[in-house]
């Protein structure tokens, strides 16, 4: 067991890390960039306001670097909260102003985002992707899988693929075609 453990964390591939970093990056980005413009007077907000993002953007950036960085295992509020330094139902609240969404909202979107650049850029099968990313059941992945990104893991796959590939591209579109009454 232990080693099965050790195999999937040293097969962790530099695609997951680097979508990792561009989801830390995109929710970060909006609410650094207002605190900059607050800092150069250019915006007329209230700055109690400001101080209070800033103070809720510095204590959950750990519990976000930990999510991301153990999207494979279960994630307990009660940890996240922890490394904020706050109690369970402040951790919620600070979460939410930072990032406007909820640590749940935030950990999903983020292993989609993950299961997202697996699937166009490895092989993996769907019950792979679904391991690494921490979903014991293949099917609930799945079913998660769409409901983020309107598509089945598999389709998603297809359509990247034939995104990706000229040739299969002007297959499906003589295939479409075909199927037009003429």
């Amino acid at each position: 067991m232990d080693q099965i453990f050790a195999d999937r964390h040293s097969n962790r591939s530099n695609e997951g890390l680097e979508c990792m970093a561009t989801l830390t990056d995109e929710i970060f980005t909006h609410n650094r960039s207002a605190l900059e413009l607050v800092n150069e007077n250019v915006l007329g907000v209230d700055i109690a306001q400001v101080r209070a993002q800033r103070y809720a953007i510095s204590r959950i950036e750990k519990s976000v670097s930990y999510m991301l960085q153990n999207l494979d295992q279960p994630i307990q509020m009660l940890t996240l909260g922890r490394l904020a330094g706050v109690s369970t139902s402040y951790f919620y609240s600070l979460f939410k102003s930072a990032t406007g969404c909820t640590p749940n909202h935030f950990l999903i979107r983020a292993r989609m985002r993950c299961g997202c650049e697996l699937l166009r850029g490895t092989d993996m099968r769907v019950k792979e992707v679904a391991g690494m990313l921490g979903y014991v059941d293949p099917f609930y992945f799945s079913r998660l899988f769409k409901s983020v990104n309107g598509v089945a893991p598999s389709e998603y796959r297809g359509i990247y693929a034939a995104a990706d590939d000229p040739t299969r591209r002007r297959l499906s579109s003589k295939r479409s075609n075909r199927s037009k009454p003429t």
